[in-house]
């Protein structure tokens, strides 16, 4: 895990580059990944090559690339999800949501399909349970 106070006295634009670092290991922790997804970022982290990884996996390049790519969705989900959280969040006040407590992680969200998925059966018309819980 990264701090943004790692950089010290290195100049303003490694700080910046650093943020940028420590935002998208942020992103990378809230991710649900499966084995061969984590395993094949934590070996690209430490420097491997594809070649080796899909050697250590017995599959063709092309498709750790596939893996790749659906990784980097997955980061990209995850930061659309979180920046909207935080934009309606922040602007609660102009954006006039009513919140829903996520009964398995706890977190205030906007009762909004985008958080929770629709269930006619409910009083709220929502699950109880988060989209990013499930």
């Amino acid at each position: 895990m990264m701090n943004a106070d790692s950089a010290g006295n290195i100049k303003h634009v490694n700080q910046e580059i650093l943020c940028l670092y420590v935002d998208l290991d942020h992103l990378i922790r809230r991710c649900k990944f499966n084995e061969l997804q984590e395993d094949i970022l934590n070996l690209l982290q430490d420097g491997r090559p594809e070649e080796t990884i899909a050697q250590k996996w017995n599959k063709d390049v092309s498709q750790i690339y596939r893996v790749l790519e659906t990784i980097c969705k997955k980061i990209k989900k995850q930061n659309d999800q979180e920046w909207k959280y935080d934009y309606l969040y922040l602007n609660y006040l102009t954006v006039q949501w009513e919140y829903k407590k996520c009964s398995r992680c706890g977190t205030m969200k906007p009762m909004h399909p985008e958080f929770f998925s629709p269930d006619s059966s409910k009083a709220s018309r929502f699950k109880s349970i988060c989209k990013a819980c499930r």
